[in-house]
């Protein structure tokens, strides 16, 4: 039944819900319905007006962290969503990620979890770019917190009690990078910055975790290759603390699992590979003999932090995820890959670039190990 795998396809989509999916949808009466799927709608375009009033909020919402780039507390403004500012990231987030394949087919990539979420924001001219952030703490908090059904990342996957209080409340949340090669160096700078401000106010502060997305643009082939590299390919996760059993997928129909065959032929492809670097050298040529681009953060991730402090787990088809400029990709939809990264082990290199870049005086690695002297 092909309408499983759409499950909650429009859940969280903005607009009008045009073309919902009856509640049985057979391989028989597919081809009439998935054209009606497919369809996108066009981008919304802002008034000079209205890009105006987003800059104005921006500067006098924004909490600058280093140049060019604002953190936006989104639950301290009443409907976040649909002020100059969420119309804005909404317009640019769409924009950027139907070039990929991960736009949402809607005018604004925009869902109501804005509202409970810090907004990461790039500005320098017309360039925009970020991420959407939340500290899994205030996420969860009993008393203050929306709770866990407000977490992005658990409206693709079942999260366990372990996980919550192993790895989310002791961490920060990322959810969909857009922008960029300037935007995400500088956002990832920023992203340095608050997680020393963080670890400095709270002694159980050391995650990040979040998914890591696969664009539907990309053919299924290197999808699949990719979700064996970053399940099979890299050292085991000695200092993460999650199993499998606590992210599963949401919906099951969603869940890619490579064959046994698929595993064994992927294999043989990094079977010379004596290092990291190796593996993403033959990883990116098999992208270059397929003309595709490599998503350059199947690199950063897995570089950002010494072996053994990150984990990926499991993989899941997102079809509302998956819009191109032309259609939303059923075929081959979007993917989105756990992910948890140690923050004990960010590399030296990467930790004094970061501080570099924010002019800070002090690195995350000192204030983390100040925390935790006994496991660093």
């Amino acid at each position: 039944m092909k309408n499983k795998i759409l499950d909650g396809f429009y859940e969280g989509r903005e607009g009008p819900k045009k073309h919902q999916a009856p509640e049985n949808i057979e391989d028989s009466s597919w081809e009439i319905v998935r054209p009606l799927l497919e369809q996108i709608e066009p981008i919304k375009e802002l008034s000079p007006e209205e890009e105006e009033a987003a800059i104005t909020m921006l500067e006098e919402q924004g909490k600058p962290l280093i140049k060019s780039v604002n953190s936006v507390d989104t639950r301290q403004i009443e409907n976040f969503v649909d002020t100059p500012l969420g119309q804005k990231i909404g317009t640019e987030r769409e924009k950027d990620f139907r070039t990929v394949g991960e736009g949402t087919g809607q005018p604004l990539d925009l869902d109501a979890l804005n509202n409970h979420y810090h907004q990461l924001v790039y500005h320098r001219g017309d360039t925009w770019g970020g991420y959407r952030y939340a500290f899994g703490k205030e996420l969860l908090d009993p008393e203050k917190g929306p709770g866990i059904e407000k977490s992005y990342n658990a409206s693709l996957f079942n999260l366990s009690e372990d996980f919550q209080n192993n790895i989310m409340k002791r961490g920060l949340e990322l959810t969909r990078m857009y922008g960029g090669r300037m935007a995400l160096l500088l956002s990832f700078a920023a992203l340095h910055k608050l997680a020393i401000e963080r670890a400095e106010e709270d002694a159980d502060f050391e995650t990040m975790f979040g998914s890591i997305t696969v664009p539907s643009k990309t053919p299924k082939r290197l999808q699949n290759l990719l979700i064996h590299f970053v399940q099979n390919e890299l050292p085991p996760a000695t200092h993460v603390n999650f199993e499998d059993k606590d992210v599963t997928a949401k919906n099951p129909e969603n869940e890619v699992n490579l064959s046994q065959e698929e595993k064994e032929r992927f294999s043989k492809l990094f079977a010379s590979a004596r290092s990291l670097d190796e593996k993403i050298s033959i990883l990116r040529k098999q992208f270059e003999d397929q003309g595709e681009t490599f998503p350059q953060l199947f690199e950063i991730y897995p570089k950002l932090v010494k072996e053994g402090y990150i984990q990926f787990g499991c993989a899941v088809r997102n079809p509302k995820r998956s819009a191109d400029e032309k259609k939303v990709n059923l075929e081959n939809p979007s993917l989105e890959i756990a992910m948890v990264l140690n923050l004990r082990g960010i590399t030296p290199e990467q930790d004094q670039r970061f501080q570099r870049l924010s002019q800070g005086n002090v690195s995350l690695q000192e204030v983390l190990t100040k925390n935790h002297p006994e496991t660093s």
